[in-house]
C-alpha cells in the first residue's frame, strides 16, 4: 500500500521529482519504509532517477526520482 502512496507523491511532483527524504517527510513514513517502496517502484519501471540531485536537510546530495 505504501508503494502507491510513494508513487503518487513522486508523480504529483512532476518534472522536479522528489528525493527519498522529501517523500518521507511528505508522507510521514520512516526512511527505511519509504526507501524499500521506492526501490520496488524503480525495479518495476514505474520511476527513474532524474539527471539531477538535490541537497538533503543535512546538506548531503540525494538522487531525485521522477515517475515514468
Amino acid at each position: 500500500m505504501n508503494d502507491k502512496l510513494v508513487f503518487e507523491y513522486i508523480r504529483s511532483q512532476g518534472a522536479p521529482g522528489a528525493t527519498d527524504e522529501e517523500c518521507k517527510l511528505a508522507l510521514g513514513l520512516d526512511l527505511k519504509t519509504e526507501r524499500q517502496n521506492r526501490i520496488e517502484l524503480f525495479q518495476h519501471g514505474k520511476i527513474c532517477m532524474a539527471a539531477k540531485m538535490r541537497r538533503t536537510r543535512a546538506g548531503r546530495k540525494a538522487n531525485v526520482w521522477v515517475a515514468i
